[in-house]
């Protein structure tokens, strides 16, 4: 399998939105199920940012790695939001702002 769940009900990794082998497994469903993205920081702020988000909107929630590739991974229409943990600095955001603000996506 490209993806393996992880002990948290309804999550999913995926370790890079570029690796062809989960090309598949990352695709957004079509369903109307919104998918949240998120790494797997476990401050507690995050677990109740992912758990509001869920209990709010019925959220899927993904793990991706790297700020860029949540970013990414929601201007390519794989997911509908991200949650990022922390602000790592312009080099971890400023392409992949670009590129989700030219497709009419905003941080």
């Amino acid at each position: 399998s490209s993806s393996s769940s992880s002990s948290s009900t309804n999550t999913t990794f995926h370790p890079s939105i570029f690796d062809r082998q989960t090309t598949a497994a990352t695709e957004k469903d079509t369903s109307q199920t919104p998918t949240l993205a998120t790494g797997d920081a476990p401050m507690p702020v995050m677990v109740a940012a992912r758990e509001v988000v869920r209990a709010r909107f019925g959220a899927i929630h993904r793990l991706y790695g790297g700020a860029g590739n949540k970013i990414l991974a929601t201007a390519l229409g794989h997911v509908d939001c991200t949650i990022q943990h922390q602000y790592g600095g312009p080099w971890d955001t400023c392409a992949p702002q670009a590129v989700l603000e030219s497709m009419g996506g905003r941080i």
